[in-house]
């Protein structure tokens, strides 16, 4: 089994690297890691007025670098065969374009959970990708009844009656 990792560091993509081990180590499968670098220039989106006419990368060469090499010896360490690729492009678009060039099985993701104004205005790179993907794509999310910093804990009906 041929897995497309599209990772990008966060937590959501650590979520998506655990379920690319699970699902290529009994298959003895291969994962190609991908990170896209976004070109974004701050004038297009109004944070600075026409700061500058000269885009700049998100995440940046040395940052995905990092993100690749974690990833790779993650997987390695698993016994998972990993190929670290990285692409400047328009995400969905060059996640997509990946996966046809590299004839993959599977594209594990995380999802970002972006909701509201944000989700309208940028769209959801999960979303474009499941629904345009030339092959089977999972989303990794978080269990809703897991407790960390990042998520408030779960409140329970019967909890707030009793208080």
């Amino acid at each position: 089994m041929k897995i497309l990792l599209a990772t990008d560091g966060s937590k959501h993509s650590r979520l998506a690297l655990e379920q690319a081990a699970a699902l290529a180590g009994p298959a003895k499968g291969e994962v190609v890691a991908l990170v896209v670098s976004n070109l974004i220039n701050l004038g297009w989106y109004g944070a600075i007025p026409h700061a500058t006419e000269t885009p700049f990368e998100v995440p940046t060469s040395e940052e995905a670098e990092q993100i690749l090499s974690d990833a790779c010896k993650t997987l390695s360490e698993r016994g998972v065969a990993c190929r670290p690729l990285r692409r400047i492009g328009v995400p969905a678009d060059t996640i997509l374009a990946v996966a046809d060039e590299e004839h993959v099985d599977l594209i594990v993701m995380g999802s970002h959970g972006r909701t509201g104004l944000g989700r309208f205005l940028l769209g959801s790179v999960s979303s474009q990708v499941s629904t345009h993907a030339p092959c089977s794509v999972l989303i990794a999310k978080p269990k809703l009844d897991v407790v960390s910093p990042d998520y408030p804990a779960p409140i329970h009906l019967n909890d707030v009656q009793k208080a």
